[in-house]
């Protein structure tokens, strides 16, 4: 199994926080893309999660967006799994990626492969 981390970028406006976890999904399906391998998606938003598996999704072309790529991958032999995980219950990667997000907020030049949450 391959973990590809270290990616940040600014959300293109401000947005709910399903929004946002949506843009994340969308971003990171971008990146695996080309690899044409089962992706497993660890997701600690179940709005987000309820959107993607929506028959009628919420008029956001994100969640369309994302089912599309999803399905180009699936039709390309590569499986998408998602799985719901808890929010705020010490899971170290969960945690330092919610720290890095608070100190986003805060400064503009936040990189995710330092260890300087901290300074936030």
């Amino acid at each position: 199994m391959k973990f590809l981390g270290g990616s940040s970028w600014r959300l293109p406006a401000p947005m709910s926080s399903t929004r946002a976890e949506l843009y994340a999904v969308l971003e990171a399906l971008h990146i695996v893309a080309p690899l044409h391998e089962n992706i497993y998606f660890f997701v600690d938003s179940q709005a987000a999660l309820y959107a993607l598996q929506s028959t009628s999704p919420m008029g956001c072309n994100l969640v369309t967006k994302c089912l599309d790529l999803i399905h180009a991958l699936e039709g390309a032999g590569a499986t998408v799994h998602f799985t719901w995980i808890p929010s705020h219950v010490d899971i170290p990667l969960i945690e330092k990626a919610d720290r890095l997000a608070q100190c986003a907020l805060q400064d503009d030049t936040v990189d995710p492969g330092t260890e300087h949450l901290g300074l936030c």
